[in-house]
């Protein structure tokens, strides 16, 4: 009987760089990856910077060993041209590139030595295993990782669940005493096109205060200029985040075990949200990305323009908002 192959001593993980949102969706593969190989070296690779190494740093801890940021090609150079080698301490065992572009994967194939290579781009037909990922054929982003990290690690991953520190739990439970209905409201969003209008937020918001639902409002390193206003307007919300340690995202993840649901645009928060387990109506600026991008985990009820015969936020009414949370909640408040 052959012997098995020795487990990689270092496996280099390359993708563009992650926003807070795209890094939480991500986080299963990377944590799956962990479990895969647990006494191997993770290294991440990025053009770009990486919300693992700041923001998210406290939930990749143990998982990502080390970060090399590379520099982008200039305007106008393919990645195939630009650098010619990339030069890393120690060559990896394993690379696993997690872009799509055909070209950055050729290019990051010659730069970067190794002994095995697996891609996505054309199905994995450039991996170093004979098994192209055509047997994934979810949209989905996670789908798409989760489907190459087992064909990296040969049988497939299994991501732990998250172990949130009692520090925040505790704390989590001393901001949402028990005893209420919380509906948690993710209003931000760094991509101004991904953001409902906050108008509308005020609104329902309004709405639901006045059905006895307590608001809890979820504000963004930059968001904190609305805190203000929100509060001005809303009195009677919480902003947990405001009056506690800012910056911790399992504070995040801990308070949303509390809420009865949440409603939130596509952003790092809603993730952050969901990651918890919070039931959600999700606002995605595009069918395309809510299709790419929507948690299977959750109850979730995700919308887009789209579905009301429309291109932009703005073509998202209250109305649907409002009736998409009351069939959310429906089921929920007679368990």
């Amino acid at each position: 009987m052959p012997a098995s192959p020795a487990p990689p001593g270092t496996v280099a993980v390359y993708s563009n760089g992650e926003a807070t949102g795209e890094g939480m969706a991500k986080l299963p593969f990377v944590a799956g990856l962990r479990t895969a190989f647990p006494d191997t070296d993770i290294v991440w690779i990025t053009a770009g910077d990486t919300s693992y190494r700041t923001l998210l740093r406290p939930l990749t801890t143990g998982v990502i060993d080390r970060f090399v940021q590379i520099p982008e090609a200039p305007a106008g150079v393919t990645p195939v041209l630009f650098p010619r080698k990339l030069l890393v301490d120690q060559p990896p065992d394993l690379v696993i590139d997690t872009q799509t572009r055909f070209r950055t994967s050729l290019w990051l194939r010659r730069a970067l030595p190794h002994r095995r290579f697996f891609c996505s781009a054309f199905s994995g037909l450039f991996s170093g295993r004979l098994s192209p990922l055509r047997s994934s054929r979810s949209s989905r982003i996670l789908d798409r990782l989760l489907a190459l990290g087992a064909l990296a690690a040969g049988a497939p991953l299994s991501p732990p669940p998250l172990v949130i520190p009692q520090k925040s739990i505790d704390q989590a439970g001393a901001l949402l005493p028990p005893g209420r209905d919380y509906i948690g409201y993710a209003v931000g969003s760094a991509d101004p096109k991904k953001r409902w209008p906050l108008d509308r937020f005020v609104e329902l918001i309004g709405v639901r205060s006045a059905m006895g639902d307590v608001p809890v409002i979820f504000l963004g390193p930059d968001e904190l200029n609305l805190y203000e206003p929100l509060r001005a307007v809303l009195p009677d919300a919480r902003f947990p985040l405001q009056t506690s340690a800012a910056g911790d995202p399992f504070l995040t993840i801990a308070l949303a075990r509390h809420l009865r649901a949440a409603v939130a645009n596509d952003s790092g928060g809603a993730h952050l949200l969901a990651a918890g387990g919070a039931p959600m109506i999700w606002i995605f600026d595009r069918a395309e990305v809510r299709d790419r991008y929507a948690p299977a985990s959750i109850t979730l009820i995700a919308l887009a323009p789209e579905d009301f015969g429309g291109r932009d936020m703005t073509d998202v009414g209250l109305e649907n908002v409002n009736a998409a949370l009351d069939s959310l909640l429906r089921p929920l408040r007679a368990c």
